[in-house]
């Protein structure tokens, strides 16, 4: 699972000029890749909280699951400050009362 959720194993692509029995082997491969990518996205979606599960709702992989924890939790300096100043401009704080 690990593999599929870093992104180190993909999903198998097929070349334009395959033989029939390549055709076959591809989709077995990627009927292997999907079942092993929903068990992935079972297992995340099964240890996250409410908020996080609301987070990753639009997903559709696991490892676009993992990508949008890892930006929320594992932010950069620039990420966290983007972050911040956006809760600094949705607030509902009146700033006049501090100025």
């Amino acid at each position: 699972m690990h593999d599929i959720v870093c992104g180190d194993q993909k999903c198998p692509s097929l070349s334009a000029e395959a033989s029939a029995d390549a055709i076959a082997a591809h989709e077995k491969a990627q009927k292997a890749f999907i079942k092993d990518d929903s068990l992935a996205q079972l297992i995340l979606v099964d240890n996250m909280d409410d908020s996080n599960a609301e987070l990753t709702a639009m997903c559709d992989t696991a490892k676009s699951f993992w990508e949008k924890l890892l930006s929320v939790y594992e932010q950069s300096s620039g990420q966290r400050l983007d972050r911040l100043m956006e809760k600094l401009f949705h607030s509902d704080k009146d700033w006049r009362t501090i100025l």
